[in-house]
């Protein structure tokens, strides 16, 4: 293979889309999804002010609207915090 030319515009291009891209849905779900231990767990990983968000005895499925939600702000940078808190206890993700 020769360098400069197609097969690493190739390569590039490869390792772009081998990236994940998750939906907000997908999040959503996944958050739902986790034992109530793992979704403390994320947000201890996340470390955000509890107060912005429904204390624990709210239902999961409303406090993991939130998160994503939060975490669609501008000010927040997209959802690659959450993936990486996510992760922390589900490391296959």
């Amino acid at each position: 293979l020769r360098r400069g030319g197609r097969n690493d515009d190739i390569r590039a291009l490869v390792s772009v889309l081998s990236v994940p891209i998750y939906s907000r849905a997908y999040l959503y779900t996944t958050l739902c999804g986790l034992l109530p231990a793992m979704f403390e767990s994320v947000m201890f990983y996340l470390d955000l002010k509890t107060a912005q968000f429904a204390p624990s005895n709210t239902p999961q499925a409303i406090r993991a609207s939130e998160l994503v939600s939060y975490f669609e702000l501008p000010s927040t940078g997209g959802y690659s915090q959450l993936v990486d808190a996510i992760r922390s206890v589900l490391p296959r993700f």
